[in-house]
């Protein structure tokens, strides 16, 4: 009897944490949806300065020159942190979640654990710097013009988003994809409403770039590029 009304118990209180879940997961995909629908900012049509925004269907990310007259990431990032003979035109920015950076080199690594992780609990973030040479310009990497103030704007923006010490950024050792990219602290910390997607929406909002409300997946700032 006592197996009984323990087990009907059970089962009352996995079917109300159920629902608890459904009812979240529904509110979640329900905001992200209009979130990135709604657009915000305007999109620019010429500018002092230019800049490419990115995306790999997951992940998105800015890609900037690494001087241009107005800005020189040389004064920010060192150099001789990355490998020999790589081309030093462009800076790649991206912001994320330090556990899943680390440990998810290919989509392959990626593991039940750091993908929860990731998503249902704030976690510390880090941000992905790499080298490259100019960049192929197609639907999935936009090339936008910005005035010199808003391009300020932006670079304020990711430079803010280092954690620094003695006004420097803090390398993270050994954690390269390979000899043109490195990691570096972050500041904020990442969680379900807070993504890498976010963090590129928000500096493009920074600047009055036209992006979404709400960025949690890449088309809330792809998306609104492309029409």
């Amino acid at each position: 009897m006592l197996w009984r009304i323990l087990s009907k118990t059970g089962l009352i209180y996995c079917g109300r944490a159920f629902e608890a879940f459904s009812a979240a997961a529904f509110a979640f995909v329900l905001i992200a949806f209009y979130g990135e629908a709604i657009p915000t900012g305007d999109m620019p049509k010429d500018g002092d300065h230019y800049l490419y925004v990115r995306s790999n269907g997951i992940h998105t990310e800015l890609i900037l020159p690494t001087s241009n007259g107005t800005v020189d990431w040389m004064e920010t990032i060192a150099r001789e942190d990355f490998g020999e003979n790589i081309s030093t035109e462009y800076l790649v920015f991206g912001w994320g979640d330090k556990g899943f950076y680390m440990n998810t080199p290919e989509w392959s690594d990626l593991t039940a654990k750091t993908a929860s992780s990731a998503l249902l609990v704030p976690t510390s973030t880090a941000m992905h710097v790499g080298f490259e040479p100019a960049p192929v310009e197609n639907d999935d990497c936009i090339k936008i013009y910005v005035t010199k103030k808003q391009y300020l704007k932006i670079t304020d923006y990711v430079h803010r988003s280092f954690l620094l010490k003695d006004d420097k950024v803090q390398l993270i050792p050994g954690k390269s994809y390979g000899p043109n990219d490195n990691f570096y602290e972050a500041n904020s910390s990442y969680h379900l409403f807070r993504t890498c997607n976010t963090w590129t929406s928000n500096a493009l909002k920074e600047a009055g770039v036209r992006t979404s409300v709400l960025a949690v997946f890449p088309n809330g700032v792809m998306g609104h590029f492309r029409k």
